[in-house]
């Protein structure tokens, strides 16, 4: 008699084209990197913010005594699949990161320092005609040398008091 619930759940779920599968799309890979104040000395204690595509906070850590920091890979885990024609979105949902970078978010205490990561001229290459583009040169301006490249090291001033780029805190 159990074996009724679970045929009826089974076909339900069929016939509704869905069925249950862990998978997970790739959001970022592991990320290592260093935290220094002005005068190259370690930050001890800081948390470093993994914010994905801008809007999504996906992680977190701290540095250690010498200021190292590592965390990811990032993953979005889904564990029901859609199954039908090609073309419709086979996931319920998605974080997605739309036209906005990944940012990294230091802080401690009062001190918080934003890098967005990635590289700078891909970035605008993709987005030249988006009105967050056109945004976030405006904040470069208040934000110098906070593209991150392909480096992970950031700088952690205790004068410093970043707010996120205005394009990404209304979303």
């Amino acid at each position: 008699m159990k074996l009724i619930p679970l045929f009826s759940f089974t076909l339900s779920l069929l016939l509704s084209s869905c069925v249950i599968f862990p998978h997970y799309d790739h959001l970022a890979d592991k990320i290592d990197g260093t935290v220094r104040n002005k005068h190259g000395e370690p930050v001890v204690g800081a948390k470093i913010d993994y914010i994905y595509g801008g809007r999504h906070e996906v992680g977190h850590t701290y540095s250690k005594s010498d200021g190292i920091y590592s965390f990811g890979p990032f993953r979005q885990w889904f564990w029901i699949t859609y199954i039908g024609s090609p073309g419709v979105a086979p996931f319920p949902y998605s974080l997605g990161a739309g036209d906005k970078p990944d940012m990294l978010r230091v802080s401690t205490g009062q001190a918080t320092a934003i890098y967005l990561r990635g590289n700078k001229v891909d970035f605008y290459s993709r987005t030249n005609s988006s009105p967050y583009s056109l945004q976030l040169k405006e904040w470069e301006q208040t934000h110098p040398k906070r593209w991150l490249g392909n480096s992970t090291h950031l700088t952690l001033d205790q004068t410093m008091r970043d707010k996120d780029p205005k394009v990404i805190q209304n979303n």
